[in-house]
């Protein structure tokens, strides 16, 4: 029966891995932010070994990467003997609170209200500043001086506020707000996801490490997609991009794995 499972596990680890552009520090971020769900959380330096060892990391850059998050700020890590523990700072754990509601909010969770904001012309470096595409509060550039938000404005914003539903939205927009590699990093993520689901249909009880693994997997990859672009209503995916499938999916694999205790993985 464990052989059976680590086979599965193997499988499914495989499939979430196949691209291979895994950036070691970004794997260590969601380790923290969806095993440690308490600012007090704390992670044995073992037990991060073993995570990252499973996935696939080498040592040397689980090390590399800890000194990077340390130096930004991100991560504290204390020494007791020869034993470690890392945890989020209040920086670190702020930061990764503000992202839990795009990452595991379900479809029927996503709101479908949306608005326009429309600002005064600019000159010199605002303009610079808003040809970035986004404003603070996760506007993304329509046309000049056009931007599109989801749900309602909050009242206080500089321009010309227009609230819409979702209804029907052209594919000139969807275009815009959505890009290419984005779509295409959609279609992979959902290949890979469907893969997994079909080797856990069968799968006997993995052990708590397997099913950490798993779950840091994927919400990593889904991660790595949904925070590439703006927060905006699922109407705005262009049509053939499987971004609500993949919620869907990540939302049942995530049910279905369960979220395991810290002081079980050992």
């Amino acid at each position: 029966m464990t052989q059976r499972a680590d086979a599965i596990f193997h499988t499914a680890r495989d499939a979430l891995t196949r691209t291979g552009d895994t950036r070691v520090w970004s794997v260590i971020v969601t380790i923290f932010g969806d095993l440690a769900q308490d600012p007090r959380d704390q992670i044995p330096g073992n037990t991060l070994s073993e995570l990252t060892r499973m996935i696939g990391i080498k040592p040397e850059a689980m090390r590399v990467a800890l000194h990077r998050l340390r130096k930004d700020g991100w991560i504290n890590s204390e020494k007791s003997g020869r034993t470690s523990s890392h945890r989020l700072t209040r920086k670190g754990f702020e930061e990764s609170l503000a992202a839990r509601p795009r990452i595991y909010a379900t479809n029927s969770e996503r709101p479908g209200q949306w608005h326009l904001l429309l600002r005064e012309a600019q000159t010199g470096a605002a303009r610079g500043k808003a040809q970035a595409r986004k404003l603070p509060g996760g506007y993304t550039m329509l046309l000049d001086r056009v931007f599109l938000g989801q749900g309602r404005a909050a009242g206080d914003e500089r321009g010309f506020v227009i609230d819409g539903g979702a209804g029907t939205v052209p594919p000139w927009v969807k275009d815009t707000v959505i890009s290419e590699d984005c779509v295409r990093s959609y279609n992979l993520l959902y290949r890979d996801l469907q893969a997994v689901q079909a080797g856990l249909k069968e799968a006997p009880k993995l052990s708590e490490l397997q099913v950490a693994v798993l779950r840091i997997l994927i919400v990593h990859n889904w991660r790595r997609c949904i925070l590439r672009h703006a927060d905006l209503p699922d109407a705005f995916f262009p049509d053939g991009c499987p971004a609500v499938a993949c919620r869907a999916l990540v939302t049942q694999l995530l049910g279905r794995l369960g979220r395991p205790a810290l002081v079980e993985l050992k």
